[in-house]
């Protein structure tokens, strides 16, 4: 259950959108700067990669174009992860400035996230990362952290197969995932307890009650203070299933609950932008069955949480980057950026959820003040 460049690419072909919503006397011009738009969309989906029907296929592909466009991030310098090269052997695909921007902004609401949760934790923590894709977080945090948290990933079957193929090939990820924390081949989870942090597991995330075993076979502690990650993946799940996830995270982990998610906002109606971008998706083969109306809508989806916070990227944008001085003069030198309102618009159809129940109600209301205060 991934995205992402395929993601950005995909919606960077909407920026037509708001035309509707222009006044008068600026639709002549505004008609032009789409059209630029619009054709250079057009080059970026020629290299998007193609999906087929099959779901499958369909996921590695994904993984593999979200591995691709954080290898680039962290090669441009917009983030120091040394592993991201690892995940991707492509070396010829470069991201676009926009795009760059859109998955620092992600990186920063995330990793804010997850460090304060472990800062309030500590070794107790554990975290599972839901539709984990070729991600490198747990070894930046192994590289970084005295004791590393418990460390779940879970994805399918196919997307774990080939990161386990990477993991192994790669002293460095192996030495700190240690074997025992991979699995076998074809299983659906580590025969055996890990005696490392590190779990990898295959599971559909459509079915709560098969994630909920394999997990648990795997060495899961409910009782445990978890932080739980979507990152693009409620969107591609139907309605009644995401909302099963949802309230499975929040039923399992009573005692401390933080729900971290990073998702699309495509409203169906009224929103030319919206309706784009869904059927681009579709044509990919990855529709987005649960792309959050609004995100007035998403909130809606933390109601048995005692704490959330929702709002879109741009929000994100703004308060971890736009607002520190030294940040935004660091990643102006490193690229060209010209075209905000491209950029922007792109973002408002991205949030950034967070939820907390249990004792972890005081760090989802803490990040919240966070990204006010910034």
């Amino acid at each position: 259950m991934l995205s992402d460049q395929s993601c950005r690419s995909a919606s960077l072909s909407t920026a037509a959108a708001p035309v509707d919503q222009q006044a008068p006397g600026t639709a002549s011009n505004e008609l032009t700067r789409i059209d630029d738009i619009n054709k250079r969309a057009a080059l970026r989906a020629a290299i998007a990669p193609k999906t087929t029907p099959n779901t499958q296929t369909t996921h590695m592909e994904l993984s593999r174009s979200t591995a691709r466009a954080k290898r680039s991030c962290a090669e441009k310098g917009y983030v120091v992860d040394a592993f991201a090269p690892m995940f991707s052997e492509d070396t010829h695909t470069r991201t676009d400035p926009i795009m760059h921007r859109g998955y620092y902004a992600r990186f920063r609401g995330v990793d804010v996230a997850v460090r304060a949760f472990l800062s309030a934790f500590g070794g107790d923590a554990q975290l599972v990362v839901l539709g984990c894709g070729l991600d490198s977080m747990f070894w930046r945090l192994h590289a970084t952290l005295d004791t590393p948290p418990t460390y779940f990933e879970v994805d399918s079957e196919v997307v774990c197969v080939a990161k386990r193929r990477i993991v192994r090939a790669h002293p460095a990820l192996l030495n700190a995932a240690g074997a025992g924390g991979l699995g076998a081949a074809g299983a659906l989870a580590p025969a055996t307890p890990a005696t490392s942090s590190y779990r990898l597991v295959a599971a559909d995330l459509r079915d709560v009650d098969a994630l909920d075993a394999s997990l648990r076979a795997a060495g899961l502690d409910a009782a445990k203070p978890t932080l739980v990650l979507c990152e693009c993946v409620l969107a591609y799940l139907d309605p009644e299933r995401g909302d099963a996830l949802v309230a499975w995270s929040r039923r399992t982990f009573a005692a401390a609950c933080l729900f971290v998610a990073y998702d699309v906002v495509a409203p169906k109606t009224g929103d030319a932008f919206g309706r784009v971008m869904l059927s681009n998706f579709k044509d990919r083969g990855a529709p987005l069955l649960g792309a959050a109306e609004s995100l007035d809508a998403v909130r809606g989806r933390f109601g048995d949480y005692e704490a959330s916070d929702v709002r879109d990227m741009r929000a994100v944008y703004e308060a971890l980057v736009l607002r520190q001085p030294a940040e935004l003069r660091r990643i102006s030198a490193l690229e060209i950026f010209d075209d905000p309102d491209e950029f922007n618009l792109i973002m408002a159809h991205y949030c950034f959820a967070l939820a907390g129940s249990g004792a972890a109600v005081d760090v989802a209301r803490g990040l919240a003040a966070q990204l006010d205060a910034a």
